[in-house]
């Protein structure tokens, strides 16, 4: 899988494409949400409860917390 691409939508949509959604990730991180909210994200894609918006990170990229992107 290709790890280059021009927006955080474009990562949101190929992890999508590729069913890797729901796995586990290697790696657990905990972040704070841009709403103030405590997520603990263990799959490629994870979505704030209180705002709805979305971690997500490729497979690829996994091994660093600094690869996580958030979609609104």
């Amino acid at each position: 899988m290709s790890c280059t691409f021009n927006s955080n939508q474009e990562i949101l949509d190929k992890v999508r494409e590729k069913g890797f959604s729901n796995d586990k990730m290697d790696f657990t991180y905990e972040f704070t949400c841009e709403c103030g909210h405590e997520v603990m994200m263990e799959t490629f894609e994870t979505q704030c409860p209180a705002c709805l918006g979305i971690f997500v990170v490729t497979p690829c990229s996994q091994d660093s917390k600094d690869n996580v992107v958030f979609v609104k």
